[in-house]
């Protein structure tokens, strides 16, 4: 599976955008948002996409290494599909 990336700058502020290749669904939407330059909360706002980040890895790994498993009617052994 492939990703399309943007990113680009909103009035000075970094914005990210991810896509999934095979449609239009936005995976990652992520605008740098900082109510107060002076609070000092910047690493916040950058571990907010770092999660969002890795939670797009994660759900990547899981659809690449997760079988699904089909019980059938006729008998109690599990069919795998892929």
């Amino acid at each position: 599976m492939g990703y399309r990336i943007y990113a680009w700058l909103n009035e000075g502020k970094p914005c990210l955008r991810i896509y999934k290749d095979d449609s239009d669904t936005a995976c990652v939407e992520w605008d740098y948002q900082l109510a107060n330059e002076q609070s000092g909360d910047e690493g916040k706002e950058i571990q907010r996409l770092f999660r969002q980040l890795l939670l797009l890895t994660c759900e990547q790994e899981l659809n690449q290494n997760v079988r699904l498993f089909r019980l059938s009617s006729d008998s109690l052994a599990p069919s795998f599909t892929t």
